[in-house]
């Protein structure tokens, strides 16, 4: 057995089984191990433009990971089964096929900034993802929107039926909420976009390294500015599920909008078959469950980001074990992210966020419901194509009148 990263004082007595399975991050660090084996690569080639290993030690190192990186992206890296951290298991993988210059590569550097930096470049990952399910959203949106600014629905205060407005118009309600949605997601990247390379445990090395050379190779905009907050910090995080978890509240009125919709009290629209469920007991019933379940999982990334605050509201500077517990919070929104995409490219770029396509159905009529002036539907959402600034006259929402129509676009 390979001795721990840490084992230097403890000489040859091996950790409790128990202890080591206890504090063992492993199973959540293979969701951030090609971003360490991408910080890892950056931090080997500065070593040798350094001068701190040899020009010969670093592509050893280098041509080492770029191979376990392509077998992490292959799935096929072999994890060792007692490896407490990923850190820990790269390097003895490492070590087994490049030899002892393995050891060289945490020079100049400690598992306490290499952590940070891990969970920076995934954190950037996830806001990127999360960016993309938005737009597409968004995309969606304003595209039928465009198609429905002559439909005429009520429009409600207070749960009760207030005046009639276009359907058009709700759509594009949702497209704000979403704009402001992708702003904070953006805010999000750019304080997540520092690398704290170079701060080692808490106070510097003493080696020469040349920690914005590694931030450029990383695509990092800056630096940390102080050593000690750069191995504490994790706002980024608690900036991340924040917009994550506005995101996922916006996303869950949308979905409680569909929810009421499509139920025969509203009756709306009507769920297409393949996106509905049904009842083991009662035949009739045709349930909303992935706008349902939309509505739960918010309230999951809402506790994440409620975790994270209250996990760093008692930490003394500057590294903490309690920060291992934020990369399993950050961990859970792009999962939810992850999932929604791939729902929405199977229901044909409708909705990213809840996946839900209704086919054509009468909506019930609406007494006294009859528009009269009219009313500009326009979206002006940077980077979203716009709907044509068109003008609709209100049509009376008695029977007989265009109806509300939601269908796959």
């Amino acid at each position: 057995m390979l001795k721990d990263l840490w084992a230097g004082r403890f000489g040859s007595r091996q950790l409790d089984p128990q202890i080591r399975a206890f504090t063992s991050s492993l199973e959540l660090d293979k969701r951030i191990a090609k971003h360490d084996v991408r910080g890892s690569i950056g931090h080997a080639r500065m070593l040798g433009r350094q001068n701190i290993v040899t020009p010969e030690e670093a592509r050893a190192l280098v041509a080492g990971l770029e191979q376990i990186a392509r077998d992490i992206e292959a799935d096929s890296f072999p994890w060792p089964a007692d490896a407490e951290d990923v850190h820990s298991a790269v390097e003895r993988v490492l070590r087994e096929r490049i030899g002892p210059v393995a050891g060289k590569l945490h020079t100049a550097r400690s598992r306490n900034d290499q952590i940070a930096l891990d969970l920076r470049l995934f954190v950037i990952d996830l806001c990127d993802e999360l960016d993309r399910s938005l737009r597409e959203l968004a995309v969606a949106l304003v595209e039928r929107a465009d198609r429905e600014v002559d439909t005429v629905l009520p429009g409600y205060t207070h749960l009760q039926r207030a005046q009639p407005v276009s359907l058009a118009h709700v759509f594009l309600a949702h497209v704000e909420a979403l704009r402001r949605d992708r702003q904070r997601v953006a805010h999000a990247r750019e304080r997540a976009a520092i690398s704290p390379l170079g701060a080692g445990a808490l106070a510097g090395t003493p080696h020469p390294v040349d920690p914005e050379s590694v931030a450029r190779e990383l695509g990092l905009e800056r630096t940390f500015r102080n050593s000690i907050d750069a191995v504490a910090d994790r706002d980024f995080v608690a900036d991340f599920l924040y917009a994550a978890a506005l995101t996922a509240v916006h996303a869950s009125r949308f979905a409680e909008e569909l929810v009421l919709w499509t139920s025969a009290e509203f009756g709306f629209a009507e769920l297409s078959d393949e996106h509905a469920t049904g009842s083991s007991i009662m035949p009739q019933k045709k349930n909303a469950d992935v706008a349902e379940l939309v509505r739960g999982r918010a309230g999951r990334i809402v506790g994440d980001l409620v975790a994270v605050l209250t996990t760093l509201k008692g930490l003394p500077l500057a590294y903490d074990g309690d920060l291992q517990a934020t990369c399993r919070s950050s961990a859970c929104p792009s999962t939810t992210a992850r999932s929604s995409r791939r729902r929405s490219r199977r229901s044909r770029r409708w909705c990213a966020a809840c996946a839900s396509i209704a086919r054509p159905c009468a909506a019930r009529p609406s007494a006294g419901c009859s528009p009269r002036r009219t009313s500009p539907i326009t979206s002006r959402e940077a980077g979203f194509p716009s709907a044509k600034r068109t003008r609709w006259s209100g049509r009376s929402c008695a029977s007989g009148s265009r109806r509300a129509r939601i269908s796959p676009a």
